[in-house]
């Protein structure tokens, strides 16, 4: 978690600070609950002087925040706080938007569906809140932005595969499937890009691979999507590659 800013800015090392700033970053400009400040700071079992508490993080983090222009600042609802934040100012926010913006674009135009994503993605230095003690509230946001991390992930490399590029993907999704080895959708793009590389033999051999994975530990087939794409494999390039799931087309990233 950082803050650039001409004004005053930093950070607070105390950790609880820290937990109720990246809340109230995770909801610019909504209320932030105290109820959920609570289950996040105290997992349900908040001290006597929570409220008293929660007023003195959201006083220093005030000092700290609000410079001049009072352009970003914390104002107190009555069942919360709001941190008040211009448009454009936080990167979560516009990696989400580039993500929403690339899948309204990504069939009738991939390249530029490619840049939002790569331009999204090149956002994360990290991650997601690396340095911040997390409760239950926080490692749901963390859970959620990974996630929506992998659909940017999914998303561009099918751009990338719209304008052809099979062969510079190839290293890329073995690499993703060794990280996410239960990911079928990483692995229906690995068959496919083996398939338009010219590596049938390749592509067939992965499929085979990740369907006895999937056996094995967890007892189910192939998805429809790996299927089509095994298809695509055995048949090559002249079979119409139509996927019954689509693999990042059926994810909502938002």
């Amino acid at each position: 978690m950082e803050i650039r800013s001409g004004e005053r800015g930093g950070i607070p090392s105390a950790p609880k600070q820290r937990q109720v700033l990246a809340m109230l970053l995770l909801n610019a400009n909504k209320v932030t609950y105290v109820g959920d400040l609570s289950d996040e700071l105290w997992g349900g079992r908040p001290p006597a002087s929570m409220h008293t508490t929660l007023q003195t993080y959201v006083y220093q983090l005030r000092r700290r925040l609000e410079g001049p222009s009072r352009r970003t600042t914390i104002v107190t609802r009555p069942l919360g706080y709001m941190l008040n934040v211009p448009d454009g100012s936080i990167d979560v926010v516009e990696f989400q938007t580039k993500i929403e913006q690339a899948a309204r674009c990504l069939e009738a135009e991939p390249e530029v569906a490619a840049d939002l994503l790569e331009s999204a993605l090149r956002l994360w230095r990290g991650p997601a809140l690396a340095d911040v003690v997390c409760g239950t509230v926080l490692t749901g946001y963390v859970t959620q932005l990974d996630e929506l991390k992998i659909c940017a992930t999914e998303l561009l490399i099918e751009a990338r595969m719209s304008t052809g590029h099979y062969r510079e993907l190839v290293a890329e999704l073995k690499r993703l499937v060794h990280m996410h080895p239960f990911h079928e959708n990483f692995h229906a793009q690995l068959v496919r890009a083996l398939s338009m590389s010219g590596r049938r033999q390749e592509a067939i051999t992965a499929y085979r691979a990740v369907r006895s994975l999937l056996r094995s530990e967890l007892g189910i087939d192939p998805s429809p999507c790996l299927d089509d794409a095994l298809q695509l494999a055995l048949h090559g390039p002249r079979w119409r590659e139509t996927p019954r799931v689509g693999p990042v087309r059926q994810i909502r990233c938002g």
